[in-house]
């Protein structure tokens, strides 16, 4: 079990209660060290609770010894420094205490995620004024608190030990992917509705599908703060997180420079290009360069949004280690592409005059439809 909080919500206080209920039965360790040590799981031996009243945030490099522990029902193989190894019971239950989740660097199965239990805690309120004597007052109340988990656990056996889950919780565990659907289909639908009010009913042309798409993203922005700073998440938008770091900045810098580049060097491209055309071909051949920039957006910007819309689909499945989720989703996701660039390759072949008919992209001009 993993009790997750931001930090002050008094969670190393449970552990003072809970040695007081275990008494020598419990004991003070790191799942860390668990995880790398091969003899740590011998010093569990007849100990029912390990407490991890820190845990380190470093994702754990084995995950054997550890989730050994958890599913063990019996007598399992423990090692000791100089000492051959032998069979022994093992009853411990793990605790940690965390701001942060229990992370594997190389395990990317089901298993080790599926045998983790996560609770997390209220934020501390601003108001809130610390008890120095909380764990005594909590402590002299053992016995209740001890009939009160017991009663706990009656209602755990009769549902079949399975925890009861509040919405709250729900949405965490499911990670908001509705709520990250409805920002885009926010933007999206507002877009449709703006572009044809600003360029046709206002007459303002392009500038009116800039400024629609502008607004758009905007309302999206808004619906976006709102639900950073509502009740329903977990992770609010607060001002101290905006101090910069070099440790977030760079990693983010990195991975963004190399689509700067691309498209720097594509704009580049497209103005030398264009200079190009207009110096020793005229209006005509810069005319023709349009007819085939736009018919080129008509077949990649489709494509593009759909790339772009299975992104956050992946991403979601592969953090919550459904790979055949993922693999299901690229596979949809290049037939869907593939299909739509053939049949638009196809469409522009069998008919290409179509496509730049003067109604579509420009006022009459038998010079350019010949080019």
């Amino acid at each position: 079990m993993v009790i997750k909080g931001s930090g002050g919500e008094g969670k190393s206080q449970i552990g003072v209660v809970l040695s007081r209920l275990f008494g020598c039965n419990m004991k003070d360790g790191s799942i860390g060290k668990i995880s790398e040590n091969r003899f740590a799981r011998a010093d569990l031996e007849h100990t029912l609770l390990c407490v991890d009243d820190d845990m380190r945030m470093e994702a754990l490099r084995q995950t054997n010894y550890v989730k050994s522990i958890v599913t063990a029902q019996g007598q399992m193989d423990l090692e000791r420094k100089g000492k051959q190894s032998y069979q022994g019971w093992m009853y411990a239950r793990l605790l940690a205490f965390s701001n942060g989740d229990l992370q594997a660097l190389y395990d990317r199965s089901d298993g080790f995620y599926r045998r983790q239990l996560i609770l997390t805690t209220k934020d501390k309120p601003l108001s809130r004024v610390d008890d120095p004597d909380i764990a005594e007052k909590m402590a002299a109340e053992v016995e209740d608190i001890l009939l009160w988990a017991f009663e706990g656990l009656q209602r755990l056996v009769k549902n079949g030990f399975q925890f009861t889950e509040s919405d709250r919780t729900k949405r965490n565990r499911e990670g908001f992917s509705k709520v990250g659907m409805k920002t885009v289909l926010i933007g999206a639908v507002c877009n449709i509705i703006l572009d044809p009010v600003f360029i046709f009913a206002f007459d303002m042309g392009v500038q009116g599908a800039a400024l629609a798409t502008v607004i758009s993203q905007a309302i999206s922005a808004v619906w976006v703060i709102l639900f950073l700073t509502g009740k329903q998440t977990k992770l609010k938008i607060k001002t101290k997180y905006f101090k910069p770091k070099a440790s977030v900045l760079l990693p983010v810098c990195a991975l963004g420079v190399s689509p700067f580049i691309m498209n720097a060097t594509e704009s580049a491209i497209n103005i030398a290009f264009n200079a190009s055309l207009s110096r020793y071909g005229g209006d005509v051949a810069v005319g023709a360069m349009t007819i085939l920039s736009s018919i080129m957006q008509l077949q990649f910007m489709p494509v593009q949004g759909i790339a772009q819309g299975a992104q956050p689909i992946m991403s979601f499945n592969y953090g919550a280690k459904k790979m055949d989720r993922v693999k299901k989703a690229y596979r949809l996701l290049m037939i869907c592409s593939f299909t739509y660039t053939m049949i638009f390759c196809l469409a522009v072949e069998i008919a290409p005059g179509f496509f730049v008919h003067n109604e579509l992209f420009f006022s009459g001009d038998g010079n350019r439809i010949h080019l």
